[in-house]
């Protein structure tokens, strides 16, 4: 059984690992991005056969065991053998997904009875329990672009989650969070170990999204955790806000160095949610796994 599951932080990446007597031996990465959750699996289970999926390859050189296909994952089939995979990861997908209860039936489809889904997901909607960010901040300017302009794929995060898991069949379905992911290091001055931390991944989760669109930042920043918050943010950004708003490439990046500016004052205790998900197929003949 699946009792527990811890965070790992690491490069431009954020993992959860089951923590199960048995490796995986066929794993798939749905919307793998820039493919270092793909490549991390692959060299740490040589034996297992790791599938990553997206619009491109991003990575010219793989481990053996590493194979990449190049498709949409929001289209009906996938091209793979169902009932297969051990461990499915979706990672940091708002945004990306056009139906959720249909993303989640097609995992179920594609695990192996008894194989584990686990989902990473942000909750970009900026948060503040003090009222230190006023209300009409350039961050909340900022989230109220981005739902007008993702529609399609919204990016708002979805909080029936547990829900549509278990409605597409999932058992033992669990949720770690919300974590706090600050803006700045401002839970430093109020010794919040664990919310200090959760700003580390936090800028890990930026940068994540950001290595997946391919974003690169013309906002300027002295601290290299601040450099990928911004280009996370401008990857996040700049399609939605040229092609479905209207704006110039110009606008989005001097309209960006003000949610830049504003994330960065300490002032303003803000933050984003951090929401972890895992869930199991049930085992073929339907007993306890």
């Amino acid at each position: 059984m699946l009792k527990q599951h811890f965070l790992r932080y690491a490069d431009d990446r954020i993992n959860i690992r089951p923590l199960t007597a048995i490796s995986p031996k066929r794993v798939l990465d749905v919307g793998c991005g820039s493919g270092g959750w793909a490549v991390e699996i692959a060299m740490e289970y040589p034996q297992a056969s790791v599938v990553a999926i997206d619009l491109v390859d991003a990575i010219p050189t793989k481990p053996p065991n590493l194979h990449w296909k190049i498709l949409n994952f929001d289209q009906p089939q996938w091209g793979l053998e169902e009932g297969s995979f051990d461990l499915i990861h979706l990672g940091h997908l708002c945004g990306s997904v056009s139906n959720w209860d249909r993303l989640f039936s097609k995992c179920f489809r594609y695990l192996a009875p008894g194989g584990h889904l686990e989902i990473i997901e942000m909750d970009w909607e900026p948060r503040c329990e003090d009222g230190s960010l006023p209300p009409n901040s350039p961050m909340h300017q900022w989230w109220e672009y981005m739902k007008a302009s993702t529609t399609a794929r919204p990016i708002a995060y979805r909080h029936d989650t547990g829900e549509m898991l278990e409605q597409a069949g999932f058992v033992q379905v669990s949720h770690l969070g919300p974590n706090r992911v600050p803006f700045n290091d401002w839970p430093e001055k109020i010794k919040s170990a664990n919310v200090t931390k959760d700003h580390e991944a936090a800028v890990l989760g930026i940068n994540h999204c950001c290595n997946m669109t391919g974003g690169t930042s013309l906002c300027t920043s002295t601290a290299t955790s601040n450099n990928n918050q911004s280009r996370g943010f401008e990857a996040l950004t700049m399609r939605p806000f040229t092609q479905k708003l209207g704006w110039q490439p110009t606008q989005v990046w001097d309209f960006l160095k003000s949610v830049d500016t504003c994330m960065k004052k300490q002032k303003h205790h803000g933050y984003h949610d951090l929401h972890i998900w895992t869930a199991r197929k049930p085992a073929a003949n339907g007993t306890p796994l």
